[in-house]
C-alpha cells in the first residue's frame, strides 16, 4: 500500500498557570561527606642490610587528591615519594612517612629494616714479635664496614706510649715480655 498523500497533524498543548505560593511537597535530605582515606604503604628494595649500606624506600599512596606531600622520619636522605635509607645503626631500624593530600587528609606507614651487627676485632702485625720491635694493631670488622662511617677511640695503651697511623691503626713497642692490653671503642 502506498499512501497518496501525507496529511500533517497538529497537537495543541494547553498549559495551566501554576498557583502562586502553593507547596506541592517538601522533602529534605542529609549528606555527610567523609574525609578521603589515604592508603599508604612502604616498600624497600632491601630489607636486610649490612652496616653502612643503603636501601631505597618508596611510598605507595592510594586515595585522596593529588598532589601529596611527604614527611619522613628516620635515618634517610632525599625527599618526596622515594628516599634512601642509611644503615648507620645496627639492629632493627624504623623509617616512617606521613602523607598529606591536597585536601589536608593524612595517612601514614612505617617499615623496619634489619641492619646486621658487625663484629670487630684487633689484629696484630706481626702476629708474634720481639721485645723492642714495633707492632701495629688494626681494628677490622666482619662484615667489612667503611671506616669513614665509624669513630675509633683507642683507650689503651695511652697516647704517650703509642703511634697513631690511622683511625683504626696504631703502633706500639713492647718494652718487656708482659702482655700489652689494647682497648678501643668503635
Amino acid at each position: 500500500f502506498t499512501p497518496k498523500s501525507i496529511v500533517p497533524v497538529e497537537f495543541l498543548a494547553i498549559a495551566k498557570e501554576p498557583v502562586k505560593n502553593q507547596t506541592l511537597s517538601e522533602i529534605k535530605g542529609t549528606y555527610t561527606a567523609e574525609a578521603a582515606k589515604l592508603d599508604v604503604s612502604l616498600k624497600a628494595d632491601k630489607n636486610r642490610l649490612k652496616f653502612g649500606e643503603t636501601a631505597n624506600i618508596n611510598a605507595d599512596v592510594k586515595g585522596g587528591k593529588t598532589p601529596y606531600t611527604f614527611k619522613w622520619k628516620g635515618d634517610y636522605t632525599g625527599y618526596g615519594q622515594s628516599v634512601r635509607f642509611n644503615a648507620r645503626k645496627s639492629g632493627q631500624q624504623k623509617l616512617s612517612v606521613e602523607v598529606t593530600d591536597a585536601m589536608g587528609n593524612k595517612g601514614s606507614a612505617d617499615i623496619s629494616v634489619a641492619v646486621a651487627v658487625p663484629k670487630f676485632e684487633i689484629i696484630f702485625e706481626p702476629a708474634k714479635g720481639n721485645v723492642g720491635n714495633e707492632v701495629k694493631a688494626t681494628i677490622i670488622s666482619s662484615p667489612p664496614v667503611d671506616k669513614k662511617l665509624l669513630n675509633f677511640i683507642w683507650e689503651s695503651p695511652p697516647s704517650s706510649k703509642r703511634m697513631d697511623y690511622d683511625k683504626n691503626v696504631i703502633g706500639f713497642v713492647p718494652k718487656d715480655t708482659n702482655p700489652v692490653e689494647l682497648t678501643a671503642k668503635v
